[in-house]
């Protein structure tokens, strides 16, 4: 399936998700194992479930609203 800016697609044992923005995710359906790549754009610009990605531990639980 294609929509937008997204790409989602299934082989075999894997569901993948790509955007244009840099972001992948691969769910390995037959380990139930989800890995994901960003873009290094992002790096440190992130916020949520995956944390800032800044390799720093302090601010991985930073809200959306920047509070840590």
């Amino acid at each position: 399936m294609h929509q937008n800016d997204v790409s989602i697609f299934r082989t075999l044992h894997s569901v993948n998700i790509k955007s244009k923005f840099g972001v992948e995710v691969t769910c390995d359906l037959h380990h139930d194992l989800c890995t994901f790549a960003v873009n290094g754009y992002y790096y440190g610009k992130t916020r949520g479930l995956l944390g800032t990605i800044s390799n720093e531990k302090y601010d991985d639980w930073t809200l959306p609203n920047g509070k840590v």
